[in-house]
């Protein structure tokens, strides 16, 4: 017998959600760039690493700011 459990949260804790979860890859991506531009010569695979961590920060600073979070 398979039971079913239902949760309904309200759009504020759905945005918190949301938001705690953006913080933390935001805080993962930061960490992973100030690791790679610490190297002093990078790999190609590394060169592309960095710029697509790059692109996804600030893409995700930008939904980040949406939701209301901030980063200051």
């Amino acid at each position: 017998m398979k039971n079913k459990v239902t949760l309904q949260i309200d759009d504020e804790v759905a945005d918190q959600l949301v938001c705690s979860t953006l913080e933390v890859s935001i805080n993962y991506l930061r960490e992973d760039i100030k690791k790679l531009i610490k190297k002093k010569k990078l790999a190609p695979y590394e060169k592309e690493d960095l710029a697509d961590c790059q692109k996804n920060l600030a893409a995700l600073e930008q939904v980040f700011d949406y939701y209301g979070g901030n980063l200051k």
